[in-house]
């Protein structure tokens, strides 16, 4: 016997084990926070930078209704999920912190394994293929991406699976309404709608449950709509467990809970006309709703900024859309959809339409709603599984274990082949350190952050008695911009702005290339400097060129001349271009002289930002 043969024996002997299930929602958790350490590094995604670390900071320091959208409209989010992340960065190293992330978006994992097993119980090798299907939705395109970081979809995914877990797993109880059914359903609606709350764009997910209830479950039209409702009522509990405080706040403050969304409905005067959100992203025409699996598997930037491949959704479609095919063409002819032997390996099959319902329901409302892609992860995740239960129903078992493994396989492939980040950065000594401008009276001092961008970050580490709007970047309302401008009237010569510097990362590239040359002791002389000559010849986007003029022993490289840039320029540029901006739209006028430069940094990134005097127009 082989090695690889002996290897593959021995691992299916300890998956055999019966314990091999408990063991795995413990290891498979962990290998997901030590690859947010090691394999991904530090969270530096825009949203991170823009609003969430920014909301928890408001939150906790009483600045909601004081500051104006200093992170534009986006920070009017509920923050619950960005307290934890927060909080331990306040106290914990940022390698605690990335592990931290990482473990807790791996109990989307543990509860994959709740989903799952019910449905493959009579399946041989049971372990095996439980565990298979969960980390197969684990390693979906969405959640790779997000691993480890703040955007809080697979943070937020975790309440959503969890609701899913507690449907599958007391089915049986919900079918034949024994015991306490109607406060198990209430609990799966709870936790789905925890989820919500959290994040709105899981409503889609409580939509889709309730629909799947009154469509799969057995019984009466009475007893489906009394499923229906139990779980819609632990819906607006779970919604208002996570959600209802922030949104009882946004409605005091602004008489809209749902702030600035929806605007257009609730007409609170400090925002303009807003209606749902984002809405680019939305199929154009009905040719294209019908192709979309396949449309942003191909081009995954239809669907969002971030290129995430995948094929497991356009092989679930394919499948759905073949079953729909059968099932229609079966009462035309009066025949079966198929065959009976290959129908669902389970004793109660509406557990299986209940499951499916789920995900086409889910499907359909993302698709009229966002049409983005992030926003798919629970679905992403129940994907492998809802393709095992229809390959299980269309063909023969051994054929459908087959194509299982293959699609499934290749899936897995696609991910990590073309797998990428919303911005990541290496570790610091801390998370985030801030360079600060003198202010010698804080407590009389406005800043304004003109145009967005990522500043909303630099605002927790000013001291707290400064006010803060944006300019610029939220839906004005004439209230609104009134309001920052009555701040800058009550902060005379303490008025400041922020916004853009220029920034070169080459500097920093080449110095880490040149400490990696010198680590491994590549001389100036030998193949291995003529190696890197040839290789950054190659590399268009560093400019760089040997370095000939080094005293240093090792091989090294420096920019060139002629790409070197002239940042100091450049802010002055920046700055003239948005005091242009403030004059044409405000009335007010920036001090150009005044302007300084300051660094930041996020994890090992340095940036940098622009912070000068700003006045009214006389």
């Amino acid at each position: 016997m082989g090695l690889f043969s002996k290897l593959h024996s021995r691992l299916m002997s300890c998956l055999a084990h019966p314990s091999a299930l408990r063991w795995s929602a413990v290891v498979v958790p962990l290998l997901f926070a030590l690859a947010s350490v090691f394999v991904i590094g530090q969270d530096a995604n825009w949203d991170l930078l823009n609003y969430h670390l920014y909301n928890a900071y408001a939150l906790l320091n009483g600045r909601v209704g004081n500051d104006l959208a200093p992170a534009a409209m986006q920070s009017y989010f509920n923050p619950v999920l960005d307290l934890p992340y927060y909080l331990m960065t306040k106290h914990w190293s940022p390698r605690t912190v990335a592990f931290a992330m990482g473990l807790f978006h791996g109990l989307d994992f543990v509860f994959l394994l709740l989903i799952v097993k019910p449905f493959v119980a009579r399946v041989k090798h049971t372990n095996v293929t439980v565990i298979s299907l969960a980390l197969a939705g684990c390693l979906s395109a969405v959640f790779v991406s997000e691993l480890g970081n703040t955007m809080g979809d697979n943070t937020s995914s975790v309440f959503v699976l969890a609701g899913i877990a507690v449907a599958v797993t007391r089915w049986d109880d919900v079918v034949h309404a024994s015991g306490r059914y109607l406060l198990w359903i209430a609990l799966a609606g709870l936790l789905i709608g925890m989820g919500a709350g959290a994040k709105l764009t899981n409503a889609v997910y409580a939509l889709a449950g309730a629909v799947a209830l009154l469509l799969a479950c057995p019984g009466g039209p009475v007893h489906r709509l009394r499923i229906a409702s139990a779980f819609s009522i632990g819906v607006v509990l779970g919604i208002i467990l996570t959600g209802g405080y922030w949104f009882l706040m946004l409605w005091k403050l602004y008489g809209n809970p749902l702030f600035p969304q929806f605007n257009t409905y609730f007409q609170s005067d400090m925002a303009g006309s807003v209606g749902v959100g984002d809405t680019r992203w939305r199929p154009k025409g009905a040719v294209e709703a019908l192709l979309f699996p396949f449309i942003f598997a191909l081009n995954p930037s239809r669907v969002g900024e971030s290129a995430l491949y995948q094929i497991a959704l356009p092989v679930l479609y394919l499948l759905f859309a073949f079953w729909a095919i059968a099932a229609v063409r079966s009462r035309l002819l009066r025949t079966p959809a198929v065959p009976e032997r290959y129908s669902f390996p389970l004793e109660e099959p509406s557990r299986a339409h209940f499951l499916l319902a789920f995900a086409a329901a889910s499907y359909m409302t993302w698709l009229g709603i966002f049409s983005i892609h992030r926003y798919l992860v629970p679905l992403e995740m129940i994907a492998p599984l809802a393709i095992w239960l229809l390959l299980h129903r269309i063909f023969k078992p051994a054929l459908a274990r087959s194509l299982t493994s293959k699609v499934l396989f290749s899936s897995v492939i696609v991910v990590l082949l073309f797998r990428t980040t919303w911005g990541n950065v290496g570790f610091g000594d801390t998370a985030f350190r801030v360079e600060l401008p003198p202010l010698s009276q804080p407590e009389k001092t406005a800043v304004m952050i003109l145009q967005g961008g990522q500043h909303a970050w630099l605002i927790p580490f000013f001291p707290p008695e400064i006010k803060v709007a944006s300019l610029g970047s939220f839906p004005e309302s004439p209230k609104f911009v009134a309001e920052a401008m009555r701040m800058i009237d009550s902060s005379a010569e303490n008025t400041y702005v922020i916004f853009e510097a220029s920034k070169d990362t080459r500097p920093a590239q080449i110095a880490k290339v040149n400490r990696v040359l010198a680590q491994f002791g590549v001389g100036r002389a030998g193949v291995g400097c003529e190696v890197v000559r040839w290789s950054i010849k190659r590399n268009s986007r560093l400019n760089a060129e040997i370095s000939d003029t080094s005293n240093s022993p090792y091989c090294g490289i420096a920019m060139n001349s002629a790409a070197r840039r002239d940042l100091v320029e450049e802010d002055k540029v920046i700055a003239r271009t948005s005091d242009e901006f403030a004059k044409a739209h405000y009335g007010l006028r920036i001090d150009l002289p005044s302007c300084a430069t300051y660094r930041a940094w996020v994890g090992s990134r340095q940036d940098r930002y622009q912070f000068c005097r700003i006045f009214r127009q006389s």
